[in-house]
Formats: structure tokens, sequence, C-alpha cells
């Protein structure tokens, strides 16, 4: 139950109380599986980044690590990855970041969890790129594509290369 509303003591409330809610989560946890652990530190890792204590927060990433290494669930992965890439951003370091959202984007689609990837999405930059040939292939003409887009519901910016300059490029 501490887990559930640690979303909403994040967005208000006191740090003392929100932490102290979390620690019990922790601590609660050790009875529990390897799962419920690395999220009671990921939910604790990310309210401390969210107030600024970003040494505190990286230690409880480091422990979700290793947690997360007992745990096959790529949903599970995917957080600690997530919550890493925020912190790696947080300090500044868009390398790694770019690194640990990418990794953990990957475990969310393996995962097929849409939500989260959505999450990963919203912290990463994406742009689609049509260089299609529509007079060889119509079906896949830059119009077919946005249809396919906005159907979709893709949220991201949907480009034409009508010249295949970028494909050739890449």
């Amino acid at each position: 139950a501490l887990l559930a509303l640690a979303p909403v003591f994040d967005n208000q409330g006191p740090l003392g109380a929100h932490v102290a809610l979390l620690d019990a989560a922790v601590a609660a946890s050790a009875e529990a599986s390897p799962r419920w652990r690395l999220r009671a530190l990921v939910a604790r890792a990310e309210a401390l980044r969210r107030r600024g204590r970003l040494d505190l927060a990286e230690n409880d990433l480091e422990a979700a690590r290793r947690w997360a290494s007992q745990v096959d669930e790529p949903s599970a992965q995917a957080l600690v990855h997530l919550e890493a890439g925020l912190d790696h951003r947080a300090h500044g370091q868009l390398k790694a970041a770019d690194t640990e959202l990418r990794a953990g984007l990957e475990a969310a689609t393996a995962a097929a969890d849409r939500p989260l990837m959505g999450i990963f999405l919203s912290n990463i930059g994406v742009v689609a790129v049509s260089s299609n040939d529509a007079s060889a292939y119509p079906e896949d003409s830059f119009e077919h594509m946005r249809a396919l887009a906005r159907e979709r519901g893709l949220s991201f910016p949907y480009l034409h290369d009508e010249t295949q300059a970028v494909a050739r490029a890449y």
C-alpha cells in the first residue's frame, strides 16, 4: 500500500514524511520478494532525486541494481534503468542518461509494458523519418504513413525525407 501512495506523496507533502513512508516500505520489503524490494528502492530513489538528494538516491539505485539481477522481469529492470537515467540527467551526465534510458526502453518494449514505454518515450527525444519511395511503394507514401501514425496514436513528430538524403547518410 505504501508503494501505491508514493506517486501521491511525490507531488505533495513534506519530504520527511514521504521518505519515512518509503523507508517503511523498504524495510517491509526485506521479508518480501526481490521484486518488491527492488520496487521499494526505486520508489525511494525517485523521491530522493526529485527532492535534490542525489547522493542518497544513487545509493538506493545501486541497491536496486543488485536486486534487479535477481529478478527475471523486464518491467522491473526497466524501472531501474529509468530511475538511473533520470539520476544521470540530474547530475548532468547526458551520455550516461541516454544509455540508461535506451536500455530501459528496450526492457519495457520486451515486456510489452505500454505505460512504461510511454514514460521512456517522454524522456527520450524521438522522431520518425519516412524515406520511403512512394512511386515504387504507394502504400508507404508519406500521407499513408502519417495516417498510420495518427491511427496508432504516435505522439512524436513524423518527418518526410523526400530526397532520401537522411536514409543514405545513416
